[in-house]
């Protein structure tokens, strides 16, 4: 159940991100993780949907639908395949934090995620035949680059701050762990979305 009161996840994940991550692993470790996965997934998905140009080949609608349902598989792999990833970079450096205690980490770094989600969906509410077709060049593409970016150094922030507190790590093994990681999640992500744009482009 979602609780906006002063003191709970939802409104510290903004304001003080490891009292947020705290009262997560004290109390409830998998809360909102999958919907946040989920979200995560999303972005992503149509990111790279308008990088590939895919409303050149198909309506926005189609590619919305498939990026749901793909996000859902996307958002398991995200939390298990990734967040094991996560974990075992940490025990290179020394961490011993639970694996839940690494899920809530990742999934609760993208919460950063619902104000992309939230342009994605004014993007298609004004401008749904344009959503997902790249632009060169221009303030337009100026002005989407840097209201990802936005959200993206949040995120970045808030997976350092939480791995510091669930494997009780200095800020430098902190930014050494996630930059290992997002290292080894861009290479799959690069693979991963590839397939993706091929499977759409000769579907």
């Amino acid at each position: 159940m979602l609780d906006f009161s002063a003191d709970s996840p939802c409104v510290l994940i903004w304001t003080s991100p490891r009292k947020a991550i705290q009262k997560i692993i004290e109390t409830h470790p998998n809360y909102l993780n999958f919907p946040l996965a989920f979200l995560i997934s999303l972005d992503r998905l149509l990111f790279e949907a308008s990088q590939q140009s895919l409303g050149l080949h198909y309506n926005y609608s189609v590619i919305l639908g498939l990026a749901i349902l793909i996000g859902i598989g996307y958002a398991f792999v995200w939390l298990y395949f990734f967040g094991w990833i996560l974990q075992q970079i940490g025990k290179c450096f020394g961490g011993s934090a639970p694996f839940a205690h690494v899920r809530t980490v990742l999934a609760w770094a993208g919460a950063p995620a619902l104000l992309s989600i939230a342009v994605w969906f004014a993007l298609l509410l004004f401008f749904p035949k344009s959503t997902f077709i790249k632009m060169d060049s221009g303030p337009s593409l100026l002005f989407l680059y840097f209201i990802m970016l936005i959200p993206s150094v949040w995120s970045l922030a808030i997976g350092i701050i939480g791995l510091q507190e669930v494997q009780h790590f200095s800020v430098g093994k902190a930014v050494g762990n996630w930059i290992i990681f997002f290292a080894i999640f861009l290479l799959f992500q690069k693979i991963g979305f590839f397939l993706w744009a091929y499977f759409l482009t000769f579907m």
